[in-house]
């Protein structure tokens, strides 16, 4: 066989191809070994989304290689210790739940100084950005619903039958425009938070931005991060009155910071503003300014949805009402329940939820039993008129003692403001004593014996000034219970310079313990002790609060005023504070003739002989000086 030849066209076309490729080849691997930067073993990609405390990036796993969803917190929070909690807690809580509808977690863990949560990588949209996208489009707007095309499949009617029956499949085929999707994209969302409730989880944060749209249609639940496990009995990071959750799906409860009225059944009302907003592009509740919406809340009904999307089955509307029931008890005991109705709601079943008044239900039950209904209405009619007898004969009775009661009321309340206001006063007099004993003790001195009654009337006058600062503090502590809640961007504005001095320690201890062989070194030994007990001290500092916030101006003046004169009295009572130099000035005003005169009368006799005999004195007579003490001519 003859050897090939080649033109040396084709020989410089060859390599050409060959010096692309490994070019394309050592481009790949720089990005990957060079440009990408990395939280200990995974390797940062893209950055999925940020919030108030971490964010949240697409990384590699490069010991698996698998790809993660990277939660990582900020730099700055890693120095809270109340961050640092609720941040771990929240891989705690994810950590032993193995649901298909919530977001597993695989790791919790620090690198280079940063807390990190890898999480399971969720593919898709949030149902916020698909209700977003919805609100923008024509055709979803013309029909007011979201639609969720997914491959969720209807679960099966309790008869064992399939859901939809010949004349449902027709009505779809006609072009059934109700949200159906989205009924059962929120059923399996039920499904997947009833396995975190039976777990002794709470989430306290459901809302469009927390459930993901998986490719396939199915839904996921991110974000414990707020979530309480009932299962840790008397273990909280949340005081008793603290808001948690997003505002426009807040249950009653939480708005009004009840947070041991808070379960699953809060979960439950989230669950039903987000299928509100599903089937309307509407949140159920909107306002302005975050004080009208929490009083919406807290005492209007939503607008039914129905008048936003009269497409809108009324047994849909009706679950949705349930599930948002101001009163806890009316609404569904759990998650899996509403789950349970939105089922036969899909399948074509009657629904338990019947948000009907009690009007309504009095007459069905009427309907269904008339004679029982006759002989409660007669025993009733009867019951009405004896009481109507009796009510006339004790109304002039009960009017007065009524009368009575108001007035008794009215005095008791304007005695307690009164009393409030005398306080007040009493307070704000304290600041003029104190003022006024300052000034009043710059003239006792120096001390003489003759000063003795003003310093007595001194005492006697500003005493009980100093003596009511157990009562100021009190009210202080009173005053504090009204503040705002004190927010990690409070903590890391008023600890500052205590988080900078930790940082700095911390990397001084980086270096010492690099430095360190075997054996150890004993300066560097004795150094890194001493900055373990002064890093202990700055943790203490950290949970003391500096600042207070109210949201009423009157109780903002009263907590600055009652602070600085607290710290005034206090500052003023301590050794070297006014009210001791006063006591020691008094003192030694008593003793100071009997100190320098009586105790020292020979130098003075030839103190006072020296000087008249002395013609530099001009034949001076002296007596003796209280407060002066002789001793003897100057030698020059």
């Amino acid at each position: 066989m003859k050897p090939r030849r080649y033109q040396p066209t084709q020989l410089f076309t060859g390599l050409s191809a060959r010096l692309l490729v490994l070019t394309v080849f050592f481009v790949m691997l720089s990005e990957v070994f060079i440009y990408a930067p990395s939280i200990g073993r995974y390797r940062l990609i893209s950055e999925l989304g940020a919030g108030a405390q971490g964010v949240v990036y697409l990384a590699e796993d490069e010991r698996i290689r698998r790809r993660v969803a990277l939660k990582v917190l900020f730099g700055g929070l890693s120095h809270s210790v109340e961050a640092r909690l609720r941040f771990e807690r929240e891989a705690s809580v994810t950590g032993n739940l193995n649901a298909p509808g919530i977001a597993r977690t695989y790791e919790f863990g620090e690198a280079d100084g940063l807390l990190f949560i890898a999480m399971e990588l969720v593919e898709g949209q949030t149902l916020a950005a698909r209700i977003a996208t919805a609100r923008s489009s024509p055709e979803a707007r013309s029909s007011g619903a979201l639609s969720l095309d997914s491959t969720l499949p209807d679960e099966p009617s309790s008869s064992g039958k399939r859901a939809q029956t010949a004349s449902s499949r027709a009505q779809e085929s006609r072009g059934e425009r109700w949200p159906r999707s989205a009924a059962r994209f929120m059923m399996a969302c039920c499904r997947a938070l009833h396995t975190a409730h039976k777990s002794g989880l709470v989430h306290r944060d459901i809302k469009p931005g927390n459930i993901m749209v998986r490719e396939d249609g199915s839904p996921c639940i991110l974000d414990f991060g707020l979530a309480r496990d009932d299962s840790e009995a008397g273990m909280t990071l949340t005081g008793s009155h603290d808001r948690f959750g997003t505002p426009s799906y807040m249950a009653p409860e939480q708005v009004m910071g009840r947070n041991r009225e808070v379960d699953c059944r809060t979960d439950v009302w989230a669950l039903g503003a987000a299928l509100y907003e599903c089937c309307t592009l509407e949140r159920p509740f909107q306002a302005p300014t975050l004080d009208e919406l929490y009083e919406k809340i807290k005492h209007e009904e939503p607008r039914a949805p129905r008048t936003l999307n009269p497409e809108i089955p009324k047994d849909l509307e009706a679950i949705i009402l349930t599930a948002m029931d101001k009163d806890q008890h009316r609404r569904y005991v759990t998650a899996e329940d509403m789950a349970d109705d939105l089922n036969r709601l899909l399948s074509h079943e009657p629904v338990l939820a019947r948000p009907a008044g009690r009007m309504i239900k009095s007459l069905r039950w009427a309907q269904r039993n008339p004679v029982i209904a006759t002989l409660a209405s007669v025993v009733l009619l009867l019951s009405l008129t004896a009481a109507v007898v009796f009510y006339m004969k004790e109304k002039d009775t009960r009017h007065a003692l009524e009368k009575e009661q108001v007035a008794l009321r009215k005095e008791k309340a304007a005695k307690a403001e009164r009393d409030a206001a005398l306080a007040d006063y009493l307070r704000l007099a304290d600041v003029k004593r104190l003022k006024d004993a300052k000034a009043a003790a710059a003239e006792l001195f120096p001390p003489h014996p003759d000063l003795v009654p003003r310093i007595d009337e001194w005492l006697t006058r500003y005493r009980a000034t100093f003596e009511h600062l157990a009562s100021h503090e009190a009210a202080l502590l009173q005053i504090r219970e009204a503040a705002l809640p004190y927010s990690d961007e409070d903590r890391v504005r008023d600890h500052a310079d205590t988080l900078t001095e930790i940082a700095s320690l911390r990397s001084e201890q980086n270096g010492i313990e690099a430095r360190l062989d075997g054996n150890g070194t004993a300066g560097l030994m004795d150094r890194s002790r001493e900055i373990e007990s002064r890093l202990a001290v700055l943790r203490d500092v950290l949970t003391t609060r500096k600042s207070w916030s109210f949201e009423d101006d009157n109780l903002a003046f009263m907590h600055e005023t009652l602070a600085q004169l607290v710290a005034d009295l206090k500052r003023e009572s301590e050794s070297d504070g006014l009210l001791p130099v006063v006591r020691r000035l008094l003192e030694t005003s008593k003793t100071i003739e009997a100190e320098t005169v009586d105790g020292f009368l020979e130098e003075w006799s030839r103190t006072i002989e020296g000087v008249a005999r002395s013609p530099a004195y001009g034949g001076l007579t002296l007596s003796p000086q209280i407060g002066l003490i002789p001793l003897g001519a100057d030698p020059r």
